[in-house]
């Protein structure tokens, strides 16, 4: 969410914003249990049960995909809860103009 946010800015390319709000709404709520007591450091696509079957991953256990407090590393457990209030504090942008756009949503006001 971050990369994003940071082009966003930085290329001045607001389409971005819907890219980070598809993030911050789908696949964010999806990687952490309700309680905000573990996570899961892999996801994939139309996954349809979290498991420590074998995979082909490039460098990660095969327990990155269970949902734990540190199912791989444990900076994500310390981390987990940040990307709401950086989402949050980065949806306003400020434009050339005397002005501000709402970044979030593609830039819509």
């Amino acid at each position: 969410m971050f990369s994003l946010e940071t082009l966003a800015w930085a290329l001045g390319d607001l389409s971005m914003g819907d890219k980070l709000e598809k993030l911050a709404f789908n696949a964010l709520p999806a990687t952490v249990k309700a309680d905000m007591t573990s996570h899961q450091y892999l996801q994939q696509v139309n996954q349809v049960r979290a498991s420590d079957e074998p995979r082909r991953w490039y460098n990660n256990a095969n327990n990155s995909n269970t949902f734990g407090l540190e199912p791989n590393f444990g900076c994500c457990t310390a981390n987990m809860h940040q990307g709401w209030p950086k989402y949050a504090a980065n949806l306003w942008m400020a434009t050339r103009a005397p002005r501000c756009r709402w970044a979030g949503c593609g830039g819509q006001p």
